[in-house]
């Protein structure tokens, strides 16, 4: 009878059972086919709709606590903070790009330097 059902989201779940947010008490009795055999689940992943600003207002003015992925930003608790810096980085980078036509080198203190300068 659940099979005819849309999906329903799991609410509990130990070794061996499950509880869902589903009220069953009118379905019927549950017929095990044979003793070495149970009910099969099958997982549904549910397509889920996010919604983000434009690109060119989150350069501008980055929302780090609109984060999708629900850390409100920060990913690495013992890193506050870094959010605001890897945004300010990569906003010099860009820039030197532009400016140069390309990424600068490795190692070369010159373009470090500059794009420091660039970050502040």
């Amino acid at each position: 009878e659940i099979n005819e059902k849309a999906p329903v989201k799991v609410l509990e779940t130990n070794m061996y059972n499950f509880k869902i947010d589903l009220d069953t008490s009118g379905f019927g009795k549950y017929e095990q086919k044979n003793l070495s055999s149970y009910g099969t689940v099958i997982e549904a992943k549910i397509p889920k709709t996010l919604e983000f600003k434009p690109l060119s207002a989150n350069i501008a003015n980055p929302d780090f606590s609109r984060d999708p992925t629900g850390n409100c930003g920060v990913t690495d608790f013992d890193k506050f903070g870094r959010s605001e810096l890897m945004h300010l980085a990569f906003l010099a980078l860009d820039e030197y790009r532009q400016q140069k036509g390309d990424l600068p080198a490795v190692q070369d203190a010159a373009a470090a330097a500059e794009l420091v300068k660039l970050a502040k």
